[in-house]
């Protein structure tokens, strides 16, 4: 992935988040891109449902400095649902991937995650492999291409990026651009955050 600047990711969060809204299928924890975001937007909390309170609670905990509150979180999400690489995992990995970028996680945050993988067993052997790799700032192509074509806010090549990522395996696609989407409204909800060196 070459340089991009945090902010510029967020100039393609509109046409990105139309194009997930338009695929219009559930991610592998059931969640509907479309309906998360309606919730979000118009900040109607009493309408999310379980998994989706779950997945704000995601985006407070990747700015959290309690250690309790990122654990409870993470021990949730990582390994959640079926598959070689689990939805918890693949959701994660996109929001490495834009952490990588914007620096949208405490340190607290990316030491636990960091940890938790590396002492216990939570998830399959291929997932582990995706996160430690997300958390040395390494990722597929796809993923690449697609924060690239977002930074450089290229209305086409944003559609096409993300057709590419929402087509791998069965829903592993969804859920990282999902988990990306997830990365950017924190940056965008926090614009002024950078996480401490």
């Amino acid at each position: 992935m070459g340089p991009i600047e945090a902010q510029s990711l967020l100039s393609g969060l509109n046409v990105f988040t139309s194009e997930l809204c338009t695929h219009d299928q559930y991610t592998g924890t059931g969640i509907l891109v479309s309906h998360f975001i309606e919730c979000f937007i118009s900040e109607a909390e009493s309408s999310y449902s379980e998994h989706e309170h779950k997945v704000i609670q995601l985006m407070d905990a990747a700015q959290s400095e309690s250690l309790p509150h990122i654990n409870e979180t993470l021990r949730y999400w990582i390994g959640r649902g079926n598959g070689l690489t689990p939805a918890g995992d693949d959701m994660l990995s996109g929001m490495l991937a834009v952490d990588t970028v914007a620096g949208i996680f405490t340190d607290k945050f990316r030491l636990h995650l960091s940890t938790l993988i590396e002492r216990e067993t939570l998830t399959t052997d291929i997932s582990l492999e995706y996160l430690r790799y997300g958390l040395r700032g390494e990722f597929s192509s796809v993923i690449s291409n697609l924060l690239n074509a977002l930074a450089l806010e290229d209305r086409e090549e944003i559609i096409k990026r993300t057709h590419e990522l929402l087509c791998v395996g069965h829903s592993s696609g969804l859920d990282t651009a999902f988990g990306i989407l997830i990365g950017m409204l924190i940056l965008r909800r926090n614009p002024t955050w950078h996480r401490k060196s």
